[in-house]
């Protein structure tokens, strides 16, 4: 009853607000340095947003804007219509570094059982909280492990069981702060079909270094060093990407895997 309640409470929002995710001319500084400068963003329902761009350049800032831990010097940022704390039980968020002693015994299950906090506070976990957690390990791919000790686990298996506890929370939005760090090639297209997968039931912002994944697996991309350089599209101009990485570079567009920086 709980979770149907969660999706109509989504699904309501969705029919009230046209953009899950937005924000208007938003500029942020750390002191005198600017971070995000006048940047305007929309994001969809079953979007799947690439954000790609150099170190340094704003991109955790502009997800953590998202989640309402930092707050911009100007502009406005709405989430499903609403204040971004306000309305953060609605993201699901996977974080670049994620501290957590290997050696500690807890399951995999427990791990993702986490992810039903919010929903448990000052109480024991329900059979609900337990369902939730089970049905996201099966939908990464990661229930018949339930019983693992998560250090025992490879990168990319533990990837998936961070993205399960994300998913518990039953989230609108999936944030993904570099999900394919630690994880082998071998094992990476798995990884970001199950991302593709996951676009049906929700919108998916996934900040990352692999220019290459992005192109492919994407349906939209955008290209942020302090400045956002996106049209709503999976294609970005050569100017664009030569502002950002202030060098040379080849056309990124319709998901053909290709060198994009040029050698310089």
């Amino acid at each position: 009853m709980t979770q149907n309640i969660k999706i109509r409470e989504i699904q309501e929002m969705q029919a009230i607000v046209k953009e899950v995710i937005s924000l208007r001319n938003v500029s942020v500084h750390y002191g005198d340095l600017p971070v995000l400068e006048n940047v305007s963003l929309s994001i969809y329902m079953h979007d799947f947003l690439g954000i790609i761009g150099p170190n340094g350049g704003g991109k955790t800032t502009l997800l953590k804007v998202i989640l309402g831990l930092v707050k911009p010097d100007s502009g406005k940022v709405s989430v499903f219509g609403g204040d971004p704390l306000q309305n953060r039980r609605y993201i699901g968020y996977v974080p670049q570094h994620r501290l957590f002693d290997p050696n500690f015994p807890i399951s995999v299950r427990d791990v993702v059982l986490t992810g039903r906090a919010r929903h448990a506070l000052f109480r024991r976990y329900t059979n609900h909280d337990k369902k939730t957690a089970r049905s996201a390990l099966e939908m990464v791919g990661m229930l018949p492990l339930e019983d693992r000790q998560i250090g025992r686990l490879s990168g990319g298996q533990q990837q998936r069981v961070f993205i399960a506890r994300a998913l518990a929370a039953e989230p609108g939005v999936l944030l993904l702060d570099e999900p394919a760090a630690g994880i082998d090639t071998c094992v990476q297209a798995e990884f970001y079909e199950l991302l593709g997968r996951l676009k049906q039931k929700m919108a998916i912002v996934m900040v990352s270094h692999d220019i290459t994944a992005v192109s492919v697996y994407v349906s939209k991309i955008a290209c942020l060093n302090q400045k956002l350089f996106y049209h709503d599209s999976k294609e970005l101009l050569a100017e664009d990407l030569e502002a950002a990485y202030q060098c040379p570079v080849d056309v990124i567009a319709h998901g053909i895997p290709h060198r994009v920086l040029r050698e310089h």
